[in-house]
C-alpha cells in the first residue's frame, strides 16, 4: 500500500494504492506498476472527509495533457468495475499494454489537486521459443536463438541435458547464445522468468543441432616440393578425399585449374593448400610447400645437379638438343615383382634388384611412373626441373644427327669420355624377366601409341641400327631426359 498526502491550504496529500485481487501490494507511484493481463486490481486514496473524487483511465502520456483531457482508454482494454468516484476504485485489465491513470481530487473548500500514475499490462507468463535451429559442421560454432516474451529483464536457465546453464540481466529479445556442440545436441529450456518474477517452468525444446563430420583431408604431394623457376608448369595432385581444389598464390592454377607453375611462383617455400567439401557442405583443408629455387648457373656439356636429391649428371649437346649423358636414377628402389604405383612415391627397380646397378646403370621405371601417370607428351615426369621425357619427334632429332635409325645406334653407345653414353644395361620384362644386361637396352620416350603402348627405342652391341619398338606401359626401361 503507497500513500501520497498533501493537507488541503496547499499541501493536500494523496495517496494512490495498487492492491491486486491477489493481495499482492501496488509499488511506489515513481516506479511502474504491474498486473497481468485478465487481473483485476483495486486503486486506492486516503479518504479526505467533504472530498470528492474522479478516476480516469489513459493510453496515451505524450500527446495528453493530463491537466486537462479526460480519459481515452477504450472500455474493451480496461475499463472501471464500479463507478470511479470514491476513494477506492477496481480497474479490469484487459489488454496487454502501458496504461495510465489520474486521480481528481476536489476538496470541499474548492482546492482541486491531481496525481498520475503508470500500469504496465503484462499478458500471459513470460516464454521462451527456440527459433531457426540449422546443422553445423564440427568445430564451428553456431547460436541458440530464443525469442522471449514478457517484460525484460529476464532470465532463464536452458541445459544440454548435462549442464545447467543461466542467464539473467537479458534486456533484448531475441536472445542469440553461442554454442559449440561437439555431437549432435538436444538443448532445452527449463525456466524462464521476467520483471514480475512469476517464472514460467513449463519445459521448452528440444532444440536440436545436427553436427555434421567434417572430412577427413589428406595432402601427400605427388609432384616435386622442390623444383626451380626453370621447370615448367606442373599438376598438382595427391590431396584426397579426390575432387577437391588447390589454392595459394597466383601461381596455382596458372596456366590452368590444378597448375603450379613455378616460373611466376616466389623463390622459396611457397604453401599449397588443398581443400575438400564433403556431401553435408563441410570442408577441411590440408597444407603442402613447394620449395623453388632460382635456376643455377648451367653450360650444357657440363655436369648438372638435380636439385631434388643431389645426384650429378654429365650432359651433352648433341646439335641444338641439351642430353643427360647418364640414365636417371631418381626415386625409391623397390624390388620386383613388386609393381610401381600411383603412390606419390617415386619408385625404381635396379637390374636384378640390385642397387649397385642402379649406381652405374640408372633406374628402370615403368612408363606410368616415369611420367607420373600423366600421359602428357613432353611433361617433366620424374626428370629434374627444367628437363622432360623427350618425345618421338625428339628422339627423331637425335637419331637424325647420327644419319637416321640405321646408323644412330654406333656413335650413342660409344664410351668415349664425351658421349650420349648408351650403355647395355638391361630391361626388365613384364615385371619379371631381367633381360639384355651386357648387350641390349630400351629407352622411352614419351609419346604413347595406344592406351596400353608406348614408342621406346632399342640398341645393342651388334648392331649400330635404333629399333623402333612399341613397348607395353608395363615393361621397364631406362630413361634419358632431355632439357626444356
Amino acid at each position: 500500500m503507497i500513500t501520497l498526502k498533501r493537507p488541503l491550504s496547499n499541501i493536500l496529500r494523496l495517496f494512490i494504492i495498487a492492491v491486486s485481487l491477489m493481495m499482492t501490494m501496488a509499488s511506489a507511484m515513481a516506479q511502474t506498476n504491474i498486473v497481468n493481463a485478465g487481473q483485476q486490481s483495486n486503486l486506492g486514496i486516503e479518504p479526505i472527509p467533504g472530498a470528492t473524487y474522479l478516476w480516469e483511465l489513459f493510453t496515451d502520456n505524450i500527446t495528453i495533457n493530463f491537466a486537462t483531457v479526460p480519459g481515452n482508454c477504450p472500455i474493451t482494454d480496461a475499463n472501471f468495475v464500479g463507478v470511479n468516484s470514491t476513494p477506492t476504485v477496481s480497474v479490469m485489465w484487459t489488454t496487454p499494454g502501458v496504461y495510465y491513470f489520474r486521480v481528481k481530487v476536489m476538496a470541499s473548500g474548492g482546492c482541486q489537486n491531481l496525481k498520475i500514475g503508470r500500469m504496465d499490462v503484462i499478458g500471459d507468463l513470460p516464454t521462451a521459443t527456440f527459433v531457426d535451429t540449422l546443422p553445423i559442421c564440427l568445430g564451428q560454432t553456431t547460436n541458440l536463438k530464443i525469442l522471449l516474451t514478457g517484460l525484460p529483464p529476464w532470465s532463464l536457465t536452458y541445459t544440454d541435458g548435462n549442464i545447467p546453464v543461466t542467464l539473467s540481466g537479458i534486456l533484448a529479445s531475441p536472445l542469440w547464445i553461442p554454442v559449440s556442440p561437439a555431437a549432435t545436441t538436444s538443448y532445452w529450456i527449463t525456466t524462464v522468468n521476467d520483471a514480475r518474477g512469476s517464472p514460467n517452468n513449463a519445459l521448452v525444446g528440444p532444440s536440436v543441432i545436427t553436427v555434421n563430420p567434417k572430412p577427413n583431408v589428406f595432402f601427400i604431394p605427388c609432384f616435386d616440393i622442390i623444383t626451380s623457376v626453370e621447370a615448367k608448369p606442373f599438376k598438382l595432385r595427391g590431396g584426397l578425399p579426390l575432387n577437391g581444389s588447390y589454392s595459394g598464390g597466383a601461381w596455382i592454377n596458372f596456366p590452368s585449374s590444378g597448375m603450379f607453375n613455378p616460373a611466376t611462383a616466389p623463390i622459396g617455400s611457397s604453401p599449397v593448400k588443398y581443400k575438400y567439401t564433403n556431401y553435408f557442405g563441410c570442408s577441411d583443408s590440408a597444407v603442402s610447400n613447394v620449395q623453388n629455387h632460382a635456376a643455377p648457373a648451367f653450360s650444357c656439356g657440363g655436369d648438372w645437379t638435380d636439385i631434388r636429391d643431389s645426384k650429378t649428371y654429365p650432359t651433352i649437346l648433341i646439335g641444338s638438343q641439351c642430353w643427360l649423358a647418364a640414365n636417371l636414377n631418381h626415386g625409391q628402389q623397390i624390388q620386383s615383382p613388386q609393381p610401381q604405383a600411383d603412390n606419390c612415391v617415386n619408385e625404381k627397380y635396379c637390374y636384378n634388384n640390385d642397387p649397385a646397378n642402379c649406381a652405374t646403370l640408372g633406374g628402370l621405371y615403368q612408363w606410368d611412373e616415369l611420367m607420373r601417370y600423366d600421359d602428357a607428351q613432353a611433361s617433366q615426369g620424374i626428370c629434374p626441373p627444367g628437363w622432360h621425357v623427350p618425345t618421338e619427334p625428339e628422339w627423331a632429332t637425335l637419331l637424325n644427327f647420327y644419319g637416321g635409325n640405321a646408323f644412330a645406334g654406333k656413335p650413342l653407345q660409344e664410351t668415349s669420355a664425351v658421349g650420349f653414353h648408351a650403355f647395355a644395361g638391361g630391361v626388365l620384362y613384364q615385371n619379371n624377366i631381367w633381360s639384355f644386361k651386357g648387350i641390349a637396352t630400351l629407352f622411352w620416350t614419351s609419346t604413347a601409341t595406344s592406351p596400353v603402348r608406348v614408342i621406346s627405342h632399342g640398341m645393342n652391341i651388334y648392331d649400330v641400327s635404333v629399333s623402333y619398338y612399341e613397348s607395353l606401359r608395363t615393361n621397364a626401361f631406362p630413361a634419358r631426359c632431355l632439357r626444356d
